[in-house]
Formats: C-alpha cells, structure tokens, sequence
C-alpha cells in the first residue's frame, strides 16, 4: 500500500485568512526587508494543526477517521480567540512565524481525547503537550534574521480574531515547490 502524509487540524474561518493575509502583506511589503526570505502560508493553508502524523500507511486513514469520530462525540463547536504573533524558536533566531491564540479548554480537551483514542488502538500521536498556533510563514534566509525581531515588536500582542472550532478534518498533504498543497480526506463536526 502506499504511503501517505497527513495530519488532522481545525479550519479557520474566512474572516480569520483575510486578517492572517494582510498581516502577512504587511511584514511582506512594509516591514521586512528583501534581505528577510519568507515562505508565507497560502490562505488554503492557515489551519490549527491538532496532529502531524507525516507519511503513514494509506491502510491507516481509516482507523484515523473512525477514532476521530469517537473521540468527538461528545464535544461540541468552540471559539478559538486568534491573538499575538511568535517564532519558532524565538524571535532571535525565526524559523517559523506563527500567530497564536488565548487559552481554550475545549481545544485541550480536544486534543487529549483525540490523544486518548489513537493511542488505545496504536495510532501514531505526537505525545508532547499542545503548543497552538496557526503557522503564517518559514523564514528561508539566515542573513537579516535578528531584523524580524525588529519588525514585529509592535506587533506581537495583535488581535487577528475569533473563529470557531467547528470541524475537525483530516488533511493529505503533498510538497510542491511553492509550497505544501491539501486535500481533505475526512471530516466530522463538533
């Protein structure tokens, strides 16, 4: 069988891409400069990532969609509150700018539920606490990389939002060159 690379995530509303896009506009045009590469997330992919399972079994897209139903059953929709900006690993050394979000209980009962039912059939589940986060670029280039430190300083508290938690999808993920494309495999509401 072949193998393919998923990962299973909450979609966020349009409003949410719209503010994610200019703010990404605005770094682009105004306040990094061209010695600061960064590969920007398309609109289709802004998402919150629940779990990165990376190139699995085909065979296993299954067992993935009937433990996702389970472990959502009983859970109803939520609002993600979409605020602040970060970097991953810090803003000293960027490899990843991401916007964040206020704590939700619901996202973390989400998350140890879902956590809950793979593991009991042994589904693979990255078991390292929940950092969310909605991933908008990947810095490319090492020069300038202490100037987005600099740039985004004003920006960090920025309050891009409420969207709300609706569905839980699973998503097939194929490299391109111009970056990651998805296609929804599954899907369940909360």
């Amino acid at each position: 069988m072949e193998n393919i690379r998923c990962f299973l995530a909450l979609p966020l509303s349009e409003e949410i891409k719209r503010n994610m896009q200019e703010m990404q506009a605005r770094l682009a045009e105004t306040l990094l400069p061209p010695s600061v590469k960064v590969g920007w997330v398309r609109p289709e992919g802004l998402h919150v990532t629940l779990n990165f399972f990376g190139d699995i079994d085909a065979s296993l897209v299954h067992p993935i969609t009937e433990a996702t139903r389970k472990a959502t059953t009983d859970l109803g929709r939520f609002p993600l509150e979409i605020q602040g900006l970060g970097a991953f690993p810090n803003f000293g050394r960027p490899r990843v700018l991401w916007a964040g979000m206020a704590f939700a209980p619901e996202l973390h009962a989400l998350h140890r539920s879902l956590g809950e039912h793979f593991q009991s059939i042994g589904l693979p589940w990255e078991d390292r606490p929940l950092k969310p986060h909605i991933t908008l670029g990947r810095v490319r280039y090492e020069k300038g990389r202490g100037l987005v430190a600099e740039a985004t300083n004003g920006l960090r508290p920025h309050v891009f939002g409420t969207s709300e938690a609706a569905r839980v999808v699973l998503y097939r993920s194929y490299l391109q060159p111009g970056g990651s494309v998805y296609k929804e495999l599954f899907s369940t509401d909360l």
